[in-house]
């Protein structure tokens, strides 16, 4: 299990989120709160479908 990889899954998706929030759309009504568990939730879903597609590979 690679967590580093997972990791900067919910990094990366959480600064771009601050970009796009922050500083393209101002006046968005969106919370750090809201983006950090949107982040954590992709990288939760990476996680499974890694899972998932690497079982299908091993059979």
């Amino acid at each position: 299990m690679n967590v580093a990889r997972y990791v900067s899954f919910f990094i990366i998706t959480f600064i771009l989120q601050l970009v796009l929030f922050f500083v393209i759309k101002k006046d968005s009504g969106v919370t750090i709160v809201d983006m950090a568990v949107m982040s954590l939730l992709f990288a939760f879903f990476s996680f499974i479908l890694d899972k998932i597609l690497g079982r299908e590979k091993e059979a």
